[in-house]
């Protein structure tokens, strides 16, 4: 009660499209609130994302534990990342559907729906440094502040 500005910003694909419910659902019912949603992943330049990859872009669906999601939990928590030398370093192939209830002994073991090999601080440190730079960004012309 009483926040009229609010960000939040997503971390987990398969929220983005409750938040955007709720969000509106809010406003309905706070006609004076605002309310900033963004992904994470959606804040970078696209361009600049790309350059991470030495294959091709699997897409953010499959990103999890992925080089992104690796390479910001070594700039941010390195201690919680396990050898990323033994992750496996193949692209998941989902169906292009979801069905349920969910299949989840089609997902590999390790969580890991993309190669993260790749990842580093170094990556992890500009994707959070362009996150927080574009979103206080947004957030100064969106809020007025």
């Amino acid at each position: 009660d009483g926040f009229t500005r609010i960000v939040l910003l997503n971390a987990h694909f398969e929220n983005a499209s409750l938040l955007r419910e709720v969000s509106r659902r809010h406003i309905k019912m706070h006609e004076k609130a605002r309310i900033l949603l963004s992904n994470w992943w959606d804040i970078p330049p696209r361009e600049k994302m790309l350059t991470y990859f030495p294959q091709e872009f699997p897409g953010m669906d499959l990103e999890h534990a992925g080089l992104l999601e690796t390479s910001l939990m070594l700039h941010c928590f390195p201690e919680l990342v396990k050898q990323i030398e033994n992750f496996p370093n193949e692209l998941a192939s989902p169906p292009g559907f979801e069905l349920y209830p969910e299949e989840l002994n089609k997902v590999p073991k390790l969580g890991a729906l993309a190669p993260a090999t790749s990842a580093t601080s170094n990556i992890g440190c500009e994707i959070f440094n362009m996150v927080v730079s574009n979103l206080v960004k947004a957030i100064e012309l969106n809020f007025g502040v």
